[in-house]
Formats: C-alpha cells, sequence, structure tokens
C-alpha cells in the first residue's frame, strides 16, 4: 500500500525507499520474519487476513476487482491467483506502479492482473459500475474526505457489488504526540465507533460483516519492531540513524496503542445498494 493524497515529502522518500532496489532483498527478510505468510504485502494487515479479505469478496473468474492503493502489487497478485478473478490496481507512486507491473509480468499474470497511476482522492479513471468488488487494504485511513471516497467507490462498482476494506479508529483516548509517532509522515484521518458504518449507508452500500483485528496488528507492529532492532546496523546503512529511529518509534507505538485497545484495526464487508 502506498500512500495517496498527501502534501509532504516524507512519505515520498519512505516509499521511494520501499520500492529502490537496494531495500527489496532486507525489507522483505524482515516482513518475512514479522509474518510467517510473507507474500510481499507491505501493511499492517496478516496474510491469514487477506486472504479472509479476499474471500469475503466472492468474486470469481468472471469477476473485476478494484485494489485501491495497490502499493507494489503483491495483494493483487494474490488475490488474482487466490480467487481467480481479474484485478486492476491503482496508485499514486510511479514507482509502485512499475513494481506491481513488474511482478505481475514475472508471474504470467499481466493479462489478468494490470496496474495504473491514478489519485484516490480524486474522481477515478472508470466508467459508472465498471467493477464487481472494490479492495483498499489500509488505505482508506490516509483518505481526507471519507464521504466523497466511499461515494467515488459506489460509482464505480455494480450494484450488488462487494467492497472490502480496513480501517483503524479511535477507541480510547490518545494523545497528540502518540498520534505524531504513530503516523510520523502520512495523513491520518482519525474516525471514531460508527462513522464508517454510516457513511457506508449514506453511500448506498450494506454492511454486511465487520471484523476486530487489533490483536493482529498488536502482534505484528510487535514483531516488526524486534526484527528492526535485529537489523539495526543494516538498516541504519540504508536509513539514516534519524529515520531509523523515527520507522523503529513508529511501530512501536502501534504496538502499544493496539495493545491497549485506543487505536482499533477493523475490516468491513459491505454490499452495494
Amino acid at each position: 500500500m502506498t500512500v495517496v493524497g498527501q502534501n509532504g515529502t516524507g512519505a515520498k522518500d519512505f516509499y521511494q525507499l520501499r520500492y529502490s532496489a537496494e531495500a527489496a532483498a532486507l525489507q522483505d527478510r524482515i516482513f518475512a520474519e514479522v509474518d510467517p505468510g510473507y507474500f510481499g504485502q507491505g501493511s499492517w494487515t496478516s496474510t491469514a487476513d487477506y486472504d479472509r479479505l479476499f474471500d469475503g469478496l466472492e468474486v470469481g473468474p468472471e469477476h473485476v476487482v478494484l485494489d485501491i492503493a495497490s502499493g507494489g502489487g503483491a495483494p493483487a497478485l494474490r488475490l488474482a491467483e487466490r480467487r481467480r478473478c481479474r484485478v486492476v490496481g491503482i496508485d499514486r507512486s510511479a514507482d509502485a506502479v512499475a513494481t506491481a507491473t513488474r511482478r505481475a509480468a514475472e508471474r504470467g499474470l499481466s493479462e489478468r492482473v494490470t496496474f495504473k497511476t491514478a489519485d484516490a482522492t480524486a474522481r477515478l479513471p472508470f466508467d459508472d459500475g465498471h467493477f464487481d468488488a472494490v479492495i483498499s487494504v489500509d488505505g482508506i485511513i490516509h483518505l481526507p474526505n471519507r464521504p466523497s471516497v466511499l461515494a467515488e467507490w459506489a460509482r464505480v462498482v455494480k450494484r450488488g457489488g462487494r467492497l472490502a476494506f480496513t480501517d483503524q479508529i479511535v477507541t480510547q483516548p490518545i494523545m497528540n504526540w502518540e498520534l505524531t509517532i504513530r503516523s510520523p509522515d502520512f495523513p491520518f484521518l482519525i474516525t471514531t465507533p460508527g462513522y464508517n458504518e454510516a457513511q457506508l449507508a449514506l453511500a448506498g452500500f450494506h454492511l454486511k460483516r465487520r471484523e476486530d483485528l487489533t490483536e493482529t496488528i498488536a502482534g505484528l507492529a510487535r514483531r516488526h519492531w524486534q526484527a528492526r532492532e535485529r537489523h539495526r546496523e543494516a538498516l541504519i546503512a540504508l536509513e539514516g540513524r534519524e529515520r531509523y529511529d523515527q520507522l523503529t518509534a513508529y511501530r512501536r507505538m502501534a504496538e502499544t496503542l493496539a495493545v491497549e485497545r485506543r487505536l482499533s484495526h477493523v475490516a468491513f464487508w459491505a454490499v452495494r445498494g
């Protein structure tokens, strides 16, 4: 997943590093230590939870799915392989789209999985009702106008089409400095319990199911900062000391807020009315 619709330079630097050839092998080793089922995803969602999100879309070979904030493409490719559907991924980062397109070609999936550069905060470059389903894993939290975002997702999905996404929701008080550490570079829309349900209804979606994934994110965050400490010297050489400290603190704070149930990670499945 690549952050979309933000104006700072930090996130740009973060994702240029994430998709650079020099960083890829080290990042993959670290992520594999975090989640034994790691398949190339760069989000806070485990492989097992990804697969549940995919299966909840109930799509098959006759369907086309839009993956919003598709990043380096690994989730879109896994979705296509798992559900035998076609997938279109969009991301604001040209580096991410180039990486995703290369991965699709390497795996012989270019005819079923394609990627394009697009801004998910703007009108999407697709006709009304073009897709059978829409998915966005750990992306919507960075999109500033939730009502217009969900309305646009409703526009491009067919009636009766499926939607799956994850979000992080404030469920207990959090200090502003804690949120600064938790999201060091990126826009971060803070929502409260019931907000997504209300906005889904206004956009024309019927909520089918929600699932709390907070325990999973706590474990992922803990294992991630521990893995970063094990690879400390290599990461400092790549990121620099200041950046290393910032990104490690970010993961420590993610664990704290999840363990204390102050910032919850929730999956939603809905159907377009």
